[in-house]
């Protein structure tokens, strides 16, 4: 299970949850991890997908700079920025260590890198989230995730 937390942020609570992003290469259909930067998402259950800030792009060693946009996109608004879709694997790694999983490490690995450089901060996006339930305890002050057995991506748990 990833565990996730509120902030509050201008008198608004908003949804977190932080992780390890990796740029990963496939050698003969085996992942090998390239680099990695620690990662605080905003849970965005209106996001379609994942998104990058370009700072956290260049800290996985990625440059957008001489790249052309894939696409124009637009939020809430009227206005659109450019999307840059990279085609990097990468995977989110996240802490799953507790009493009952003391070493267990959760993968959730990607085909393609979005990146929107006019963000403010990263956004963890539905093509994530849907692989999960997610219980929202604002009691704890946690968002517990568990993933979906049947759910589409593919995923490791490892411990």
């Amino acid at each position: 299970m990833c565990q996730g937390y509120f902030t509050t942020t201008d008198g608004q609570r908003r949804p977190r949850l932080s992780s390890t992003a990796f740029l990963a290469t496939d050698v003969n259909n085996d992942l090998s991890f390239k680099s990695g930067s620690n990662v605080d998402f905003l849970v965005d259950t209106g996001a379609d997908t994942t998104c990058f800030t370009r700072a956290t792009a260049e800290k996985l060693g990625l440059s957008i700079g001489s790249r052309e946009p894939t696409a124009d996109v637009s939020g809430v608004g009227p206005d659109t920025v450019p999307l840059y879709i990279i085609e990097e694997p990468f995977v989110l790694v996240f802490d799953e260590r507790d009493e009952e999983t003391p070493n267990d490490f959760h993968y959730e690995y990607f085909n393609e890198m979005h990146v929107l450089p006019s963000l403010d901060g990263d956004i963890l996006g539905r093509d994530f989230l849907s692989r999960f339930e997610i219980d929202w305890s604002d009691y704890h002050d946690r968002i517990n995730m568990a993933r979906i057995d049947d759910a589409e991506g593919d995923y490791d748990v490892i411990g």
